[in-house]
């Protein structure tokens, strides 16, 4: 019988061991790859987190500063208000007080002469014209000293000449006592036989005790 030849190369099985590497490093290459994706996933998912946040955070800085700058708007009325206020207070601390002064005159003369009209300037300078109802002036030591008048022009009727002179007498008693000057500017008879004396008071203040004559 002819013999048969088998001209088909065969195949030489590989051994087991490269086999196995194979298998081991298809399967790690898929796992790999999926712990990639799965990483992936998580990484895009922790920036679109941080991306919210900080859009977030953005939007509360945003409102922050608004709110601060509204503050700051009220802090500078409240500054500027309080600079008025201030200003104010200076200025009224400044001003003369007319009315005081009014009640001063009456209690400087304690009610012996009666006014019968007074203007009074800032400066303190009052131009007064009253009569004498009393027997005797009286003037007040200590109001002098407290009260912001500085000086009184007083034009005072007094009843005939013997009361003339009394009268000067008695404003002079007051020089070193309330007055630091008390001096006559002028004298007239008037047509009823009255005399109005214009005199020229300069009030005394603190640590003043000096005086002029007549």
């Amino acid at each position: 019988m002819p013999t048969k030849i088998n001209l088909l190369l065969k195949k030489k099985e590989q051994p087991k061991e490269i086999k196995k590497a194979k298998s081991f490093l298809i399967r790690g290459t898929l796992v790999l790859m999926l712990l990639l994706v799965v990483a992936s996933a998580g990484i895009y998912g922790y920036v679109v987190y941080l991306t919210q946040i900080s859009t977030k955070l953005a939007a509360m800085i945003v409102d922050l500063d608004s709110q601060i700058a509204q503050y700051q708007d009220i802090e500078e009325k409240k500054s500027i208000l309080t600079i008025k206020t201030g200003e104010l207070r200076k200025l009224y601390g400044k001003r003369f007080d007319y009315l005081t002064a009014l009640s001063d005159l009456d209690i400087l003369f304690g009610h012996s002469i009666a006014i019968d009209s007074v203007a009074i300037s800032e400066s303190g300078v009052v131009q007064m014209s009253a009569k004498k109802i009393a027997e005797v002036i009286t003037f007040a030591e200590e109001q002098a000293f407290s009260t912001k008048i500085q000086e009184i022009n007083l034009k005072l009727e007094v009843g005939n000449s013997s009361e003339f002179q009394e009268t000067v007498d008695n404003l002079k008693s007051f020089q070193g006592k309330g007055l630091s000057e008390a001096s006559v500017l002028s004298s007239e008879l008037t047509e009823t036989g009255t005399f109005n004396i214009v005199f020229h008071l300069v009030l005394a203040k603190t640590g003043e005790s000096g005086a002029q004559s007549l």
